[in-house]
């Protein structure tokens, strides 16, 4: 799925509640909602996200760094 810019994604989160998907975001409030729903955050670095922190969201500085972790590839 791809989402609005400042679309509410709390009911598409609800459908994949607890299945242990990536959820790819940079902005905070949403990839913590990710996380609430059972997800696993790809949190895209971005100066002005820097000063927030999860032991259980994993920052990235590109479609790389997704690439490589959602593959398993070095």
């Amino acid at each position: 799925h791809i989402l609005e810019t400042g679309q509410d994604k709390d009911d598409v989160l609800a459908e994949f509640h607890g299945t242990g998907l990536w959820w790819i975001e940079d902005k905070w409030t949403n990839a913590y909602a990710g996380l609430k729903y059972g997800l696993k955050p790809l949190f895209i670095d971005h100066p002005y996200n820097r000063e927030y922190s999860h032991p259980d969201i994993t920052r990235v500085n590109n479609w790389q760094d997704i690439h490589k972790i959602v593959t398993g590839k070095k």
